[in-house]
């Protein structure tokens, strides 16, 4: 009727209660009582578990040298036909509608992480002792597929606790913006530090319209600036955590398409849409002193299309490179995909995302179309 499971979690810098609720849950034991047993649990199954903030520890997984220890985080994870667990291959599986959903407060807000997808797969680590296990909630692999497998993050605004409109709960105040990703596939594995997100079809959607902010960045391409942006077309996506690098990569013979659109006082500038195309794009990540996530550089290979309404820019090549720091964008092409600057053949394109300054040199003769 109302079976309820529970164990003490100890691998965190605070113990929690682990526990595991079913309508009816069978336990198939053993002769051999050193082994695990297996367990079904039909649905609606949930599992709530906890895993340690990575702010509360350091590089060597160590709490006593963090420099700010969080309470750890619940993760839930519900599944309406059944979850079943593997003694022999010390593995979870949960069926139908699935659910996995933690919750991030701060200072600032709240931030609601959501994967949905029709099967969950979760592999354990063996050593439960581990003192990186808290880290990850003693989880070796994840693995989200069936049907069209969503990840979404969702920031909500919190108002002064010391006033009537506090907000505690994520479902509650001003959405903010977030993130959502649709794909076929993910696949987290936390010993590897490595996510990745396998299509077709995939894409990610950004809505980052109602962002607060304090100092307007003088870069033309900053997703920190309130806008909306979309990316197509992908393949695969890998995130290397521990580097910060995300690797995407078209479908074979196609390519990736990102859609950028700035929003002005709270409304999308259609007239400076910008768009990118490219087989295969890198990206290096850094946070910055606020907390935010930026863009640092990003290379695009393997010809690119590169269109800006905003200045009127157009340009096409086989490689593109782009450092946020110096808000350069270099273009390059070859024999086969030569560069181009707004319909004239040149040797390279230069170009300053913020002062909207270009340097080339022509090629051949040809009517230069640019805004000066």
């Amino acid at each position: 009727g109302d079976c309820t499971g529970s164990m003490l979690q100890k691998d965190l810098t605070e113990p929690r209660e682990v526990t595991f609720r079913s309508p009816e849950i069978t336990v198939n034991l053993s002769e051999d009582k050193s082994e695990r047993p297996d367990i079904f649990a039909a649905g609606p199954a949930e599992l709530t578990f906890y895993v340690q903030d990575a702010n509360a520890v350091d590089s060597t997984g160590d709490p006593n040298t963090a420099k700010a220890p969080e309470s750890p985080i619940p993760v839930t994870v519900t599944a309406q036909k059944q979850a079943r667990f593997s003694g022999a291959a010390n593995q979870i599986v949960f069926e139908n509608d699935c659910n996995c959903v933690t919750v991030r407060e701060d200072a600032n807000g709240v931030t609601e992480y959501m994967l949905l997808s029709e099967l969950i797969t979760v592999d354990l680590a063996e050593d439960s002792n581990d003192r990186a296990s808290g880290l990850t909630g003693g989880i070796e692999h994840l693995k989200a597929s069936g049907g069209v497998v969503r990840l979404a993050t969702t920031r909500t605004a919190k108002a002064d606790p010391d006033s009537a409109g506090y907000v505690s709960d994520a479902n509650d105040g001003e959405v903010l913006g977030g993130v959502e990703l649709k794909c076929t596939r993910v696949d987290y594995d936390p010993i590897r530090g490595l996510f990745e997100a396998s299509g077709p079809p995939a894409e990610i959607w950004m809505d980052n319209s109602k962002v607060a902010v304090s100092e307007k960045d003088p870069n033309g391409f900053s997703l920190s600036e309130p806008c909306y942006a979309l990316l197509e077309n992908f393949d695969s996506l890998k995130y290397y955590i521990n580097e910060n690098r995300i690797v995407a990569e078209a479908v074979p013979n196609g390519a990736l398409w990102l859609h950028y659109v700035p929003v002005v006082d709270g409304v999308h500038d259609l007239d400076s849409i910008a768009t990118a195309s490219a087989p295969l794009v890198e990206a290096l990540l850094v946070e910055t002193p606020d907390g935010r996530t930026e863009l640092s550089s990003l290379t695009a290979t393997g010809g690119i299309d590169v269109n800006d309404l905003s200045n009127g820019n157009h340009f096409l090549g086989t490689d593109l490179y782009y450092d946020h720091k110096t808000s350069i964008m270099r273009v390059i092409g070859d024999e086969s995909k030569p560069c181009l600057c707004n319909g004239a053949l040149v040797d390279e394109i230069e170009y300053n995302v913020t002062t909207g300054k270009l340097n080339f040199d022509l090629v051949a003769p040809g009517a230069m179309q640019t805004n000066p």
